[in-house]
C-alpha cells in the first residue's frame, strides 16, 4: 500500500491497479480470467499486502467472514478496503490518544 496516501479508498484502488496492468502489459487476461486464475490473483493480491497487521486482518476475516472473497477480486477488494478504513481509524484513535497523553504529561510537568 502507499502509505503516503492519505485516502483510504483511493489506496486500496492504487494497490490493485499494479496488478491489472502487469496482467495487461503480459497478455495474461485469458489465463486470469478463468477460475483458477481469478484464485491465483487474489492469493497474490492478499499475500502482497502491507503492512503485516492488515494482511493478517484480512487473512483472518477471509478465513471466517468472507470466504467468498478469496475467488471473487469485487469482494476482495471491498473486503480489503472495510479492514484498511477500520485499520486506519485504529491508528488514528490511537494516535489521539499519544497526542491526548503527551500534552497532559506536558501540562503536568509545566505545573
Amino acid at each position: 500500500f502507499n502509505l503516503k496516501e492519505s485516502d483510504v479508498s483511493e489506496r486500496v484502488l492504487q494497490y490493485f491497479m499494479p496488478c491489472d496492468r502487469i496482467i495487461e502489459e503480459h497478455g495474461l487476461h485469458s489465463w486470469f480470467d478463468s477460475d483458477v486464475g481469478s484464485k491465483e490473483k487474489c492469493s497474490l493480491l492478499i499475500n502482497s499486502i502491507a503492512p503485516d497487521v492488515l494482511q493478517e486482518e484480512v487473512k483472518n476475516a477471509l478465513r471466517y467472514q468472507a470466504p467468498g472473497a478469496k475467488n471473487d477480486e469485487r469482494k476482495l477488494h471491498d473486503l480489503i478496503l472495510l479492514k484498511a478504513l477500520e485499520h486506519d481509524r485504529d491508528f488514528c484513535r490511537s494516535k489521539r490518544k499519544r497526542t491526548s497523553v503527551d500534552v497532559q504529561s506536558f501540562d503536568e510537568g509545566a505545573h
